[in-house]
């Protein structure tokens, strides 16, 4: 049976608004911010946090422009790196001297390059099933960049326009296909929660997320070399699960570099391991009963630890 209080909602303040966020155990335990992937919200963790044993206090955020946060202002966009001016805030606003990370997919690739830029603030990281930020060879930067202002523009006009109006069960059906299928239909249901609100006409919902989001991991683009200067410094314990199942539009864009990534965590990092598990690129919400012994094992042989430098 699971020792876990009941979720609590907050918001932390920042700039524009807020961030919402649940929290789960008391706040006197460990802390750790859990962070969910590209357009998805913090829903996505509501199935393995209640199997988790250790004494932990988890603030699962919903990222700015997903679930219940605040969008960013018009005239404005996401920034693929913003994501850490916000991790900072919530550390700062929590008053927090060190913190973990539990982090899927795109959480995880900020999760990990926020422990390089700040290593004294950062314990462990749990990766799930992604190894490294996006990054690119430094000739595509400029393309990749291109595309990315002419998308934005575009997606700025459809924000002059009321947003489409679904059936729940509509909406269910886009949100399992947007994810090629790889989330069941209970994880469906448990994403749509904070995924989408009653529509202002009455008639269905709407989807959450800000859809100027669909160009943020590329605005900012970072080449191989870029990206190695910064992992080097990653000092924290660290823990990588794959599922084995993963399709390739969910691995990296680059897979010929990620062995010289994992390199690099095996030199740098206090404790490092590396689990491929059954399962795709949700299996934390698919099935959490396979990632959560994982979780736990690793959090007890690593969460008193000392941070020094190496």
């Amino acid at each position: 049976m699971s020792k876990w209080s009941h979720p609590q909602e907050i918001r932390i303040p920042n700039s524009y608004g807020y961030i919402a966020a649940k929290t789960w155990g008391k706040e006197h335990h460990e802390p750790v911010i859990a962070l969910h992937g590209w357009q998805d919200n913090a829903g996505t963790f509501d199935r393995l946090i209640p199997l988790l044993s250790q004494d932990l206090y988890i603030v699962a955020i919903d990222a700015p422009g997903h679930g219940f946060s605040s969008h960013m202002p018009p005239g404005t966009f996401y920034q693929y790196l913003q994501n850490l001016v916000e991790i900072k805030r919530i550390i700062d606003y929590m008053k927090w001297d060190t913190v973990s990370f539990i982090g899927h997919s795109l959480g995880g690739q900020i999760a990990i390059l926020f422990s390089s830029i700040f290593p004294d603030k950062v314990k462990n990281v749990v990766l799930l099933d992604i190894i490294k930020p996006t990054s690119y060879k430094i000739e595509e930067l400029a393309e990749y960049t291109r595309r990315s202002v002419e998308n934005l523009l575009q997606f700025e006009k459809k924000l002059t326009k009321e947003a489409p109006v679904y059936s729940l069960e509509e909406a269910h059906q886009r949100l399992m296909a947007g994810l090629y299928n790889q989330v069941t239909a209970e994880g469906a249901d448990i994403l749509l929660k904070r995924g989408c609100l009653p529509s202002k006409c009455g008639k269905g919902v709407v989807f959450c997320r800000d859809i100027r989001l669909q160009v943020s991991t590329s605005m900012q683009p970072i080449s191989h070399d870029s990206l190695k200067g910064y992992l080097q410094n990653v000092q924290c314990n660290l823990l990588i699960i794959l599922g084995k199942d993963t399709p390739n539009v969910f691995r990296s864009r680059s897979p010929e570099v990620l062995d010289e990534f994992i390199n690099s965590y095996k030199k740098t990092c206090r404790y490092f391991k590396l689990i491929e598990i059954d399962g795709n690129h949700f299996v934390h919400l698919n099935n959490p009963e396979r990632v959560a012994p994982l979780i736990d094992a690793f959090f007890e042989e690593n969460l008193k630890c000392k941070l020094s430098k190496i």
